[in-house]
């Protein structure tokens, strides 16, 4: 993954295998799916998500994160 992402031209800080999502109306199950967080400059961003870099049976995504509830905050 770092590799690939490098030949975009995008410095990857760290990469992380992560657990893969599912939307509610996919059919494919998880244990297909591979996922990971690759942490970049913000400048960088717009080069990685560009999805004309990345073959067509890889999806890539913006990295969000769940809002804290109100018991584990």
């Amino acid at each position: 993954m770092k590799s690939f992402v490098a030949r975009v031209g995008v410095e990857v800080f760290t990469c992380f295998e992560a657990k893969s999502r599912r939307r509610r109306d996919d059919d494919v199950t998880v244990n297909s799916r591979k996922a990971f967080r690759v942490c970049i400059c913000d400048d960088d961003a717009e080069r990685l998500l560009n999805p004309s870099v990345w073959p067509y049976t890889i999806a890539i995504s913006e990295w969000f994160h769940k809002q804290p509830t109100r018991d584990n905050r």
